[in-house]
């Protein structure tokens, strides 16, 4: 009976999003494979203690599984996590790379060394410092990479902070092989009387002298949620508009993004972003057009399901060929009762290709470590094509990006209160958002 009620909802689920996209060609292998791999909603949850990771990749040819890879070897001190180690596998396992981290007494991380293997020894990569002030805020991030048996600098950033704890200047810097320091990036953020963002003004050094960049304006409505963002850009000694993206909502969720773009003085659609949600405000999937000759054009649609305890469970992507929709990729996860992950497995449809195997994922447990986090983050616009903005993380320490498969594909430059996505591919990602000892998680969707 149970069973029964599960497929029901899938089926509803599925249905019901392909009324609200106006599509219901849903191939019968498709519709199979959508509702055996379970239901879905984001939980934010504490860092697991790992105790390992297995890396499996599937191939066609021999219908197998075959083992690629491993990250074991977990050190904690509390639920510090102090060093682990990745392996690859060729026949014997061989040690590959290593991250080694270090905390102060508040628990703030203080430094990230990555080490590799090679001819049977440890090497340095990179490493990352931090520095915080009373409130445990950073206020500097100093990344250096190893060069010639010597640390080279290579970034750095300065962040000050007013007393609610609202970053509101962010001052990069690059170096030369001479380990000097030279501006790069500045940036000043206005907040409103509810700390939320009204202005983002950014400048590039350029010939020895600041140069506007862009500049983003914020409105809100009436219960303080986004509901226009600005965006100007410097060019020919002056601001020129440049895009302006319209928010609504529906009973408190984001159903709609429309994005305008400034062509011969005129306001013009560009793209449009409609989102769908179950009877429990859990998004179940969305619908992204762009606005071509005078009509909406299909791009890109996503559908998601959940588990009995509201985990994302399956994420389907889709894309328009101009015909009909085409599967893309599709994720399938697996969540133990205190909604860890313990199993994914990943499908790529363009290359053929399948990654990963639940019975090989595995979390090890531990008492008291699965407390769910209740910080406000928002990131917005979502979708994007580039640019996005992350509210309330005022004591970020890092943001890195990871694809539906957990691979860490970049670790973000996060300056100015805005991250910038638009040097990659279309798809969905996880934003990992590190705040001293605090990690919070989001998906973002690149259009």
């Amino acid at each position: 009976m149970k069973l029964i009620t599960f497929l029901a909802f899938m089926v509803l689920t599925m249905t019901t999003f392909a009324q609200h996209t106006g599509f219901n060609n849903f191939s019968s292998d498709q519709f199979e494979t959508i509702i055996t791999c379970w239901e879905i909603k984001e939980i934010e949850v504490a860092n697991p203690i790992y105790d390992s990771i297995y890396y499996w990749t599937y191939s066609a040819g021999t219908s197998d599984w075959t083992i690629s890879g491993k990250d074991d070897d977990f050190i904690y001190n509390g639920e510090n996590l102090l060093s682990w180690t990745h392996y690859q596998f060729d026949g014997t396992w061989i040690p590959a790379g290593m991250e080694i981290f270090t905390y102060d007494g508040q628990g703030n991380k203080l430094s990230h060394l990555i080490k590799q293997y090679s001819s049977g020894g440890w090497e340095n990569i990179s490493i990352r410092t931090y520095t915080y002030n009373e409130n445990n805020n950073i206020t500097s991030r100093i990344d250096q990479v190893w060069s010639n048996g010597n640390w080279q600098n290579d970034y750095k950033l300065i962040n000050t902070y007013d007393e609610m704890g609202n970053n509101l200047s962010i001052l990069s810097y690059t170096s030369d092989s001479t380990n000097v320091w030279f501006n790069n990036k500045r940036t000043i953020i206005t907040y409103n009387e509810n700390n939320n963002h009204l202005t983002i003004f950014a400048q590039m050094w350029y010939n020895n002298v600041w140069n506007n960049w862009y500049d983003y304006s914020y409105n809100y409505d009436d219960l303080e949620r986004v509901s226009m963002i600005h965006s100007m850009r410097w060019y020919q000694n002056d601001w020129n508009l440049q895009e302006k993206h319209h928010y609504q909502y529906t009973n408190n969720n984001l159903d709609t993004i429309l994005s305008e773009e400034l062509k011969n003085g005129l306001w013009k659609n560009y793209r449009i972003t409609s989102q769908w949600y179950n009877e429990n405000d859990m998004q179940i999937g969305s619908l992204t057009r762009y606005f071509f000759f005078d009509e909406w054009m299909n791009d890109t649609q996503y559908s998601i399901g959940y588990d009995s305890r509201g985990n994302v469970a399956l994420i389907v992507t889709e894309r328009w060929n101009f015909q009909e929709w085409k599967p893309v990729s599709r994720v399938c996860n697996e969540f133990n009762e205190n909604n860890i992950r313990t199993g994914y497995s990943y499908t790529d449809y363009q290359w053929e290709e399948i990654r990963g195997d639940s019975t090989h994922y595995f979390l090890h447990e531990t008492l008291g470590t699965y407390d769910i986090q209740s910080t406000e983050i928002s990131v917005y616009p979502n979708p994007t094509n580039g640019l996005i903005a992350i509210s309330g993380a005022s004591q970020f320490a890092s943001i890195e990006l990871y694809n539906l498969t957990g691979k860490r594909i970049t670790i973000l430059k996060f300056e100015h209160g805005t991250a910038d996505l638009s040097g990659l591919p279309s798809g969905i990602y996880i934003l990992k958002i590190i705040m001293g000892d605090e990690v919070v998680m989001r998906k973002i969707v690149k259009c």
